[in-house]
């Protein structure tokens, strides 16, 4: 009985494996025949042709599960009639799994051709920006240049201010009293005909006269404190004064006060009907056509004056609008001529005041007293040309 059914479980493996190698045959057999297919249609008719291939594969993939039903209900019955370890039903499922799986791999085909190449894809968006990075560190120094040359001058620097008037020295020893002079007519008969020899003129002018009689000219300079090195000598160093430019009383001429004054009788209280004197202003704030060599401003500051004796020269006058004098004359100084405010009260003369002026030290604050402003011409009442409206005056003052 044992090898009975031993020789019927035989016959029914050797059943089922003819089965399946016909199934496979079945299945080789049909994928030749769609490869030939494939190969068969020509290039322009290949879409049409994969599209009839893929209905075919779908038609096979139906019969190949309905053969996988039929395997398995065979080798369903068969489990059914020997009951053996072989055959229990892990194995058949196993064995249906296999099955399955080669089916498939017989009925796929080869590989098709490549589709055609789809369309480029938009750029993408920027992306965020990133943190900025930290500071590098610092280069390391450079060598050192090669020296420049030499730059040219810078220009002239302003002259420096007028340094304060040093204190009087001490008085010397007195002098041996000398002899008594007498008075010879003898000497001046001399003179005359020394005078006569020397072909010059005979009168009191005349230098040699002048120094026997004591004669000479007196002249003020406005806006100095010494007198030119014309042979003269300093009477005494003072400061420029007048009535104020806005009242109506006072006097209208400019005096030079002395630094030293003395006093006689006087009362220390004002008086309201006395006439009042201030000292004068230099005011060239508008335009200043002097020279600043002995003082870098002007305008607002008191005026110096010095008062001058010329021991041999008897004549002296003061010429507006000229800068040098006439012939034999000897020019003392020359500046620009100034009077009081166009518009004022005040009614003044005209004076020269030096063309490189001084101040007094210790002023500059406008105290607005007797004031000093340069003096231009006019048209109209002046013959245009020579004289031009606008045009500051010059002035020379000369003796003889």
């Amino acid at each position: 009985m044992k090898q009975l059914m031993e020789t019927n479980a035989d016959d029914k493996s050797r059943l089922s494996v003819c089965r399946l190698t016909v199934f496979a045959g079945v299945l080789v057999a049909s994928m030749t025949f769609a490869f030939s297919l494939m190969q068969f249609y020509t290039r322009n008719e290949h879409l049409n042709r994969i599209s009839d291939l893929e209905k075919s594969v779908a038609d096979l993939k139906i019969t190949v599960n309905e053969l996988e039903h039929i395997i398995g209900d065979i080798l369903e019955k068969e489990r059914t009639q020997v009951n053996s370890p072989t055959t229990s039903p892990g194995f058949y499922r196993r064995r249906r799994r296999d099955i399955s799986e080669s089916a498939w791999n017989v009925l796929q085909g080869p590989m098709g051709p490549h589709g055609r190449d789809g369309s480029d894809g938009r750029d993408g968006r920027d992306g965020t920006p990133g943190i900025p990075g930290s500071p590098g560190l610092a280069g390391i120094a450079g060598d050192r240049g090669q020296k420049g040359d030499l730059g040219d001058d810078g220009p002239r620097g302003n002259k420096g201010t007028h340094g304060a008037k040093g204190e009087p020295g001490k008085q010397g020893p007195v002098g041996a009293k000398g002899d008594a002079c007498e008075f010879n007519p003898q000497d001046v008969a001399s003179v005359f005909i020394k005078s006569i020899d020397d072909q010059t003129h005979l009168n009191a002018t005349s230098p040699n006269m002048l120094g026997i009689f004591g004669g000479g000219s007196v002249y003020i300079r406005w806006g100095r404190t010494t007198c030119p090195n014309t042979g003269t000598d300093l009477v005494y160093e003072g400061i420029a004064a007048g009535s104020h430019f806005n009242l109506k009383g006072g006097s209208s001429e400019y005096v030079c006060l002395p630094l030293e004054p003395d006093w006689d009788k006087f009362s220390d209280v004002s008086q309201s009907l006395s006439s009042k004197i201030y000292g004068a202003e230099y005011e060239t704030g508008q335009y200043d056509p002097f020279e600043h060599d002995n003082a870098a401003t002007l305008t607002n500051h008191n005026v110096p004056c010095a008062v001058c004796r010329v021991p041999t020269r008897a004549t002296e006058f003061m010429i507006p609008a000229k800068t040098n004098c006439p012939e034999r004359w000897t020019k003392e100084y020359s500046g620009y001529l100034m009077t009081g405010q166009y518009n004022s009260f005040q009614k003044t003369q005209y004076i020269c005041v030096d063309r490189s002026p001084e101040v007094v030290q210790g002023t500059g604050s406008d105290q607005s007293g007797a004031l000093l402003y340069p003096v231009e011409g006019s048209c109209g009442s002046l013959p245009c040309l020579p004289y031009v409206t606008g045009r500051e005056f010059t002035c020379a003052v000369c003796t003889i």
